[in-house]
C-alpha cells in the first residue's frame, strides 16, 4: 500500500510540474476538464474600447481604424459589459 501511495504521489507531482511548465498543455488540460464537467473554465475574452470622431464610445472585437487610440478591455461571458438598448 505504501508503494502504491508513493507511486501515485510521484505521478501527480510529474503531471503538476509538466502542466506548470507548459502553458499550452495546461490550457488543453483545463479545456478537457471543462468538457468533462469537472471544472468550469473562465469564459474571458478581450474587446477594444475606442472613441469615434463624434465622441461616441465603441466596444468591438476587431481593431479600430488605424490611427485611433484604443484600450484593451477584459470581458466575461457571464457578465453584461454594456447596458441594454432601451428600444
Amino acid at each position: 500500500m505504501k508503494k502504491f501511495l508513493i507511486t501515485v504521489l510521484w505521478i501527480s507531482a510529474v503531471i503538476a510540474i509538466t502542466l506548470w511548465l507548459k502553458p499550452d498543455l495546461r490550457e488543453q488540460f483545463i479545456e478537457f476538464l471543462d468538457q468533462a464537467g469537472v471544472v468550469e473554465k473562465k469564459k474571458i475574452f478581450y474587446v477594444y474600447k475606442w472613441r469615434e470622431t463624434n465622441g461616441a464610445w465603441q466596444y468591438t472585437q476587431t481593431l479600430p481604424p488605424e490611427g485611433i487610440e484604443y484600450e484593451v478591455v477584459e470581458a466575461r461571458t457571464d457578465v453584461n459589459i454594456l447596458p441594454r438598448n432601451p428600444r
